[in-house]
């Protein structure tokens, strides 16, 4: 449905542009609509993540926009902040370290993952971004736009420009869209295809923010060289801008003809250029400019007058997560570096670690000369030192792997310890003066880190207001009402993580909250308690024997008895609770005897299916075989194994790491690859079908000794589960 409903945003501009009352009458239509799919509207309004919303594919990003159109047409506040919201959740969850968005085509609250990143899914955020820019000013919104096309948008068009490609991951290989999605070709044009023709909008789109128009006159966005002509106010201005930049790391702002106005112009200060020098040829120009902001000088312009930037650009680290943990990405100025094997005597299993406290002796190469026509070129190349006393090239991220090869933008690195999350408060909500539980997400299974909470009057952090000591957990509550007055009701906090390495800050936009006495109570996520074991859910299932773990929601079923419970028919399933799903690993097990086989469809024995590429587990029949089976930024599933009726069989499913093995009457029964940690909306689990599928996914059996835990069982503790059935 979210896919059909963006024409929610080509009615509102229509209607912007026309007046015509009838595209009005569709937009409101479509908006009662949204509530059946993606909610965007309600769900931005109440708080949740992106990722969490019913709908989080990157189609929905066009839908987001139409949000931006009701508030231009309407001034209602509620879109706007809806927008806002989504926005902000998407560049603090789901944003890539090449700037783009997506895992395997929507959000799922995880940019570490090494899962697919389409081209369509970075033209949608970067469409997005601009509406964002255009609502907000934000100078930081102009940095992920810069971001995204000058890595994930390049680095999806082929050198040769023949080509784009369907991924660009942040790690591997770049195939042609041609290959990848060849499904979509057509006689004739075989390389026709959705990101073939929307790929060439990163770079149609920096018309619509390199420089714009504000109210007092002009803002430079972009600093990509190039001469632009605007009519503000019926006078001709031209600018042209004659440096290399990103190359180079300065570029000058010449007014080549300006009216005879006074006017703003308004320059835009990278938040990555922590020290950035600025000379005018003309009196009144500050010396410096502070990183994120917007520098306005205002004057009455001549042909001739100039502004020159110096930027900052030594190199930077940004610490991974999750499956990034242990590595970094490394930036020069707004570029993302990456290994190319193309430039190496070595493999990507010899890849040393980069000596993060040598960045400063990093040092720009010039690429090696052209042998023939066909040798891959390469924008920039960066020589830095490895913790072994080596020496690593790296190369522009749009240019890593032109030529076929593998490459990777996340390096191994002398240990930073992984960035935190902040999760409550929610981003933008409104809390009462008093105790107010703050929590975030903290990397799993790495020892010895520590946080500091830092509570802020503004964003940038200049003033800060609180902070905490070093906090072992995930949680803390705070008094807010022992915090210092401020004049203004908003506060800004961030989590910084702690080790023995060092500190990391956390590469996303701090989350924001407000003191209001009338706020409504604190609401969290419910969370599971598992025992002592890890237990999650223990139910026997016999007789009217109540779970010994867990919760059960819903039972509807056939006959109860020594053996176990009988379901039967597309209304009878068993329904357990699940309120927070195992991040990385967990084992189910059940005994089940399949009374009958499902014939041209499949039948679930476990579902915890939440929407679509939102299934952190099912177990399935389908045509005789069983299997295991996750969706999540990918498909995955292990190979099918024959199961037969009438007898009982013992069924597990193990996830450990970044493995999903299946096991069939305690035996292994075959394995495959999967995401090493998982984000879900599922919030429940169902044996004998899928409560959130319309379709029929039913299964007639009986189950007995069904188990959840939130580890992954050995294999000595499967195989004593498969002996205590036998005896």
């Amino acid at each position: 449905p979210e896919m059909n409903m963006t024409i929610l945003t080509g009615m509102a501009m229509l209607y912007r542009l026309t007046g015509e009352p009838r595209y009005l009458r569709m937009t409101r239509e479509v908006e009662k609509d949204w509530e059946r799919a993606g909610d965007y509207l309600r769900a931005g309004l109440d708080g949740r993540e992106y990722f969490q919303s019913p709908r989080p594919r990157w189609e929905s990003l066009h839908d987001l926009q139409g949000l931006f159109e009701l508030w231009r047409i309407t001034g209602d506040g509620k879109y706007r902040d809806a927008f806002i919201h989504h926005w902000r959740s998407i560049r603090r969850w789901d944003r890539r370290n090449t700037g783009a968005f997506s895992s395997g085509e929507q959000a799922t609250g995880n940019p570490y993952a090494p899962t697919v990143i389409e081209t369509c899914c970075t033209v949608a955020w970067i469409a997005l971004t601009i509406d964002y820019l255009k609502l907000t000013g934000d100078p930081r919104a102009v940095d992920d736009l810069e971001l995204a096309t000058l890595n994930g948008g390049l680095g999806a068009q082929h050198i040769s420009g023949r080509w784009w490609t369907y991924n660009t991951p942040m790690d591997g290989v770049r195939e042609a869209s041609a290959h990848t999605i060849v499904f979509q070709a057509r006689a004739g044009t075989p390389e026709l295809n959705c990101c073939s023709v929307n790929g060439p909008r990163v770079l149609g789109m920096l018309s619509e923010w390199a420089v714009m128009s504000t109210p007092p006159g002009l803002a430079v966005n972009s600093y990509l060289p190039g001469a632009f002509t605007v009519s503000p106010a019926g006078q001709e201005i031209r600018l042209v801008l004659d440096r290399d930049y990103p190359i180079g790391d300065s570029q000058r702002v010449r007014i080549a003809s300006s009216g005879d106005a006074e006017w703003t112009l308004q320059l835009r200060i990278p938040a990555w250029s922590a020290n950035t020098r600025v000379q005018a040829n003309f009196e009144g120009a500050p010396a410096h400019a502070s990183a994120g902001s917007n520098l306005e000088v205002r004057r009455r312009w001549k042909a001739g007058d100039e502004v020159v930037l110096q930027f900052d650009f030594g190199l930077r680290a940004v610490a991974g997560a999750n499956e990034a943990s242990d590595k970094v990405s490394l930036y020069r100025g707004p570029l993302l570096l990456a290994w190319d094997q193309a430039q190496t005597t070595f493999d990507e299993k010899n890849l040393p670690a980069v000596n993060l406290a040598r960045l400063t002796e990093a040092r720009v190469v010039a690429p090696a000369a052209q042998t023939h026509a066909l040798q891959p070129k390469t924008w920039l190349q960066v020589e830095v030192l490895a913790g072994n006393g080596s020496t690593l090239r790296l190369v522009d991220f749009a240019s890593a792997g032109s030529a076929g090869t593998h490459y990777r933008s996340w390096l191994p690195a002398t240990k930073l310890p992984p960035p935190a999350f902040t999760q409550y408060p929610r981003d933008a909500e409104r809390v009462r003066p008093g105790p107010v539980q703050f929590q975030w997400r903290r990397a799993r299974h790495v020892p010895d880190l520590n946080y500091r909470v830092e509570i802020a009057g503004d964003a940038a952090f200049a003033g800060i207001l609180f902070a905490t000591n070093r906090v072992a957990g995930s949680r803390l509550v705070l008094d807010l009402a022992a915090l210092p007055a401020t004049p203004a009701p908003d506060r800004w906090w961030r989590v910084i993580t702690v080790s023995t390495n060092g500190e990391t800050i956390p590469d996303v936009p701090p989350a924001r909250f407000t003191l209001a006495a009338d706020a409504p109570a604190q609401v969290l996520a419910p969370v599971s308690k598992p025992g002592s074991a890890g237990e999650l859910v223990l139910h026997s299932l016999r007789h009217d024997e109540r779970p010994r773990f867990g919760e059960l929601l819903s039972s509807k079923s056939g006959t109860r008895g020594p053996d176990g419970t009988q379901v039967k028919g597309h209304d009878q399933m068993l329904v357990y609770a699940v309120p927070a799903w195992p991040e990385e690993d967990f084992t189910v097990s059940v005994r089940v005897r399949l009374d009958e086989m499902p014939k041209g469809r499949l039948g679930q024995i476990f579902s915890a299916w939440a929407a679509a590429m939102d299934d952190p587990l099912r177990l399935v029949v389908e045509q005789g075989k069983l299997f295991a089976r996750i969706e999540a930024g990918g498909a995955f599933g292990t190979p099918g194994v024959p199961i037969d009726t009438g007898r009982w069989h013992r069924v597990c499913a193990v996830k450990r790491g970044e493995t999903l093995a299946l096991f069939l009457d305690g035996q292994p029964a075959g394995s495959c690859a999967a995401p090493r940690f998982t984000t879900t909306a599922a919030r429940d689990c169902a044996l004998g079908g899928n409560p959130h599928f319309s379709g029929d996914e039913s299964l007639t059996a009986t189950f007995s000794d069904f188990g959840f835990w939130e580890r992954a069982l050995s294999a000595e503790e499967l195989r004593r589960l498969a002996v205590a059935e036998h005896n």
